[in-house]
C-alpha cells in the first residue's frame, strides 16, 4: 500500500487499525486517517498538539486500575497520579507525559479510541471528503460493519466502484458486482489480502515488484528499531 501511495496510484488511506504500521511504513500523514488512533502518536488534550513516538504510549495499568474496579469491585493495581477516567470509555487516556510547550504543559493523552469513545472530528472530516472524491475504493481485511466507517466504501464518485478482499461475506458485496454500461464496476474477492496485493502489483507496477519483495527483510528490520 505505501508503495502505491508512493506512486499516485492510491490517493488516501482510511485504516481502522490502531497499530501504526501504515504511518511506520511511509505513508505521510497526509495520505492517511486513522480512525481508531494509533498507538504510537499521543496528543495534548489542552493544545492539541500531536507527538509521533517510538515507544508505544498507552498506560495499560492505568485502564487496569479502572477496569478491574468496574469488573471486580476491587484492585491491588495501584492508580498513577496523572491517571484520569473516561467519561466514555471509562479508561484512562492520560500517557503521563505532559505537552513540551512551556505555555501548556497540558496532559498527554493516547489517540486510541475505545468502545463508546468519540471519533476524532478532525480525521473523521478528513476521511470523509477524501472518501466522496474517489474513483474507486479498495477495501481490504475488513467486514464493513462498524460504523461511520463502514459508510465510507459507498461515499465516492457516482457511478460507485468497489473492490473488496477479505475472507467473509460483506453487506457491501452487492455493491461490487454492478454492471456499468458495458463493464462490471467492482471486485470480489475472497482470500487474503497480501496475496491479493501481490497480484495488484503485478498489473500496476510489475518492473518494481521484484525489487520491492526484495527488500522486505531490510523493511522489516526498519520497523523493528523504530518501536524498541
Amino acid at each position: 500500500i505505501a508503495l502505491l501511495v508512493t506512486k499516485g496510484l492510491i490517493r488516501h488511506v482510511i485504516s481502522q487499525n490502531g497499530d501504526g504500521l501504515h504511518l511506520l511504513s511511509g505513508i505521510a500523514g497526509h495520505n492517511l486517517s486513522e480512525l481508531h488512533g494509533n498507538v504510537f502518536l499521543e496528543k495534548c488534550e489542552k493544545c492539541g498538539r500531536v507527538y509521533e513516538r517510538d515507544q508505544y504510549t498507552l498506560d495499560d495499568r492505568a485502564s487496569q486500575h479502572y477496569e478491574e474496579i468496574e469488573d471486580f469491585g476491587r484492585t491491588d493495581v495501584k492508580l498513577p497520579r496523572h491517571a484520569k477516567k473516561c467519561p466514555t470509555c471509562g479508561l484512562n487516556h492520560r500517557t503521563g507525559r505532559r505537552c513540551t510547550d512551556r505555555k501548556c504543559r497540558g496532559y498527554l493523552k493516547d489517540t486510541i479510541v475505545n468502545f463508546g469513545d468519540l471519533l476524532d472530528d478532525e480525521i473523521i472530516s478528513r476521511a470523509e471528503t477524501e472518501a466522496r472524491k474517489n474513483d474507486l475504493c479498495l477495501s481490504l481485511g475488513s467486514t464493513m460493519q462498524v460504523y461511520p466507517a463502514c459508510d465510507l466504501v459507498g461515499a465516492g464518485q457516482t457511478p460507485v466502484r468497489l473492490a473488496v478482499c477479505n475472507r467473509q461475506e460483506t453487506q457491501f458485496d452487492s455493491v461490487c458486482y454492478q454492471r456499468g454500461e458495458e463493464e462490471r464496476l467492482g471486485v470480489r474477492v475472497f482470500g487474503d489480502c497480501d496475496v491479493f496485493m501481490k497480484e495488484v502489483m503485478k498489473q500496476l507496477i510489475p518492473s518494481e515488484l521484484e525489487a520491492w519483495e526484495e527488500k522486505r527483510s531490510e523493511r522489516v528490520l526498519f520497523y523493528s528499531s523504530k518501536t524498541l
